[in-house]
This record gives C-alpha cells, sequence and structure tokens, in this order.
C-alpha cells in the first residue's frame, strides 16, 4: 500500500508485486502475468451532507465501484489528484460540489449499467478527465455557482412518468414578450450511415467495436421490397468514435444509438432574454 494522501477517505492503491528466481537454464521468460482488478472508488451514495468532512470519515470506503459519478468525485478528491477542491476537515462537501444531482446521476448510471474503467498513464488535467468520465455516462460537466456538478440527459427532475409516457417539465417558457434576437441555424451535413464505436474490454489489448446503424440503414441494405427507394439501404458513410472507460459491448452500443439521435436534430435555436436558473 503506498502513500495515502490527506483527506483521501482512507483508500490508497494497492500495489502487486512479482518475485522471478533465475536458474541456470538460457531462454526462459516469464508466464504472462494479468489480473482483473476494481478500483475501490468511494461511493457518496449515503454521505451526510449535513455533516462536515470529518464526521462522514470512511462512510462509502467498503464500496468497490465503478460508477462514473463516483468516479468523477474520486477524480476531485481521490488519490489521483492532490485534493483539488481543497476541503477542510471542518467544511461540508456540498458547499464544493452539487452532491444531490451526482447522487441522481449516479443511480442513472446505475440503472443503464454504465460504468467507467480507464487507466490513466498521461498528464491531463481536472477538466478533461471530467469530460472524459461524463461522456460515458451521457453527462456534460458544469459548475454553477462554482460547484462542481453535471447535466446529463435522462435526469428524472426534468421528467414526469406515467404509464411508460414520459413528459418533459419546463423549466422557463420563451416567449416573444421575454426573449428576442431569435436566431437559428440549420447544418447541412452528409449523414452518417452508421457508427463504429471503439472499446476496449476488460483484459483485452485490442479495441473492439460496437456497429450502430441509424433508422433505415444496415450492413447490406437487404429488405422484403424489390425496389431500392424503400429502406432499409445499405451503409456507406461511416464514422469512428473512440469510447475510452467503455469496455462493454452494450454500453457502446447505447452510447453510439444517443449519439445518432442527436446527429438527427440538425437545427440549433439560440434566442436571447433574461432567464432564470435554478
Amino acid at each position: 500500500i503506498v502513500n495515502v494522501p490527506p483527506n483521501s477517505g482512507d483508500l490508497a492503491y494497492t500495489v502487486a508485486t512479482l518475485t522471478a528466481k533465475a536458474d541456470n537454464l538460457v531462454g526462459q521468460q516469464l508466464k504472462p502475468f494479468s489480473t482483473e482488478v476494481i478500483g475501490r472508488v468511494r461511493s457518496f451514495e449515503n454521505y451526510d451532507d449535513s455533516k462536515n468532512w470529518e464526521q462522514n470519515r470512511g462512510i462509502g470506503t467498503d464500496n468497490a465501484t465503478m460508477n462514473p459519478a463516483w468516479v468523477y468525485m474520486h477524480v476531485l478528491i481521490g488519490n489521483g489528484a492532490d485534493n483539488p477542491l481543497g476541503i477542510r476537515n471542518d467544511q461540508k462537501l456540498g458547499d464544493f460540489v452539487d452532491l444531490v444531482t451526482l447522487k441522481r446521476w449516479a443511480k442513472f448510471c446505475d440503472d443503464m449499467n454504465f460504468t467507467f474503467n480507464l487507466i490513466i498513464n498521461s498528464v491531463s488535467t481536472i477538466g478533461e478527465l471530467l469530460q472524459t468520465i461524463c461522456s460515458v455516462g451521457m453527462a456534460t460537466p458544469l459548475r454553477p455557482d462554482g460547484k462542481y456538478s453535471v447535466l446529463f440527459d435522462g435526469d428524472p427532475i426534468h421528467f414526469t412518468e406515467e404509464d411508460g409516457v414520459y413528459t418533459i417539465i419546463p423549466t422557463q417558457l420563451i416567449t416573444p414578450e421575454n426573449s428576442w434576437g431569435l436566431e437559428s441555424t440549420m447544418s447541412y451535413v452528409k449523414k452518417t450511415h452508421a457508427l463504429k464505436m471503439k472499446y476496449l474490454p476488460l483484459l483485452k489489448k485490442v479495441q473492439e467495436t460496437a456497429i450502430v446503424y441509424d433508422e433505415n440503414f444496415n450492413y447490406d441494405g437487404s429488405n422484403y421490397y424489390k425496389d431500392s427507394t424503400t429502406p432499409p439501404w445499405k451503409a456507406t458513410v461511416f464514422e469512428t468514435i473512440n469510447l475510452p472507460g467503455v469496455t462493454d459491448y452494450d454500453h457502446a452500443h447505447l452510447l453510439g444509438s444517443f449519439y445518432l439521435a442527436h446527429e438527427s436534430a440538425p437545427c440549433q435555436h439560440t434566442p436571447r432574454g433574461q432567464y432564470s436558473t435554478q
């Protein structure tokens, strides 16, 4: 066990060592040594933010989790960084982090079976790492009021559900009375027929590919019709997306469908006005 930094929640890294004994034979090689490990990333699911950091010490340290939300937190306060939050034992975590939203995101990631597994072996910034982690959980890092947070698709705070029907809860209505200078931008780009989502399975050295086809396209264009004007058509326009941190085919395939759905809405509207933030 090496180097337990302050404020790390008593978590540290485990280092495995291998000792080899030589003999008189020439040309021998060590057999491959590999192992599957789970990062002991602290879970904040049961963290009580009415108490200070010292009073919550040890909460969630027994969890072995790969949830992107708690890996996000690990980057901010774990061993991977020198306590960039600068939190003291007498302070509350909620003064630095939007823990309520991160807990909702953690549940969303659990429900979607999203995980994050990545070996960081190069120099990176905190912002770059947070962006990489968020990308596997359909989220974007934010800092409202100076607190670390995320905005993620599927946040239940923005929807109501009844009998499988989801209804958006409006945050604010934009009307001619409270806005002006509306601008719209339409992007005319060559439509992508399919995405090649590159991911690295656990204990593998070579990336694998999950191919996700857009609606009305497939790998050979086969269908039940005799004319070529009726979908599906053969996919010929492919794009490749690397997914650092993704190790599962279903996860990669779902993200591909998510990206294709966003590509199908090329129009962007930008109004000007006075808006409230909550």
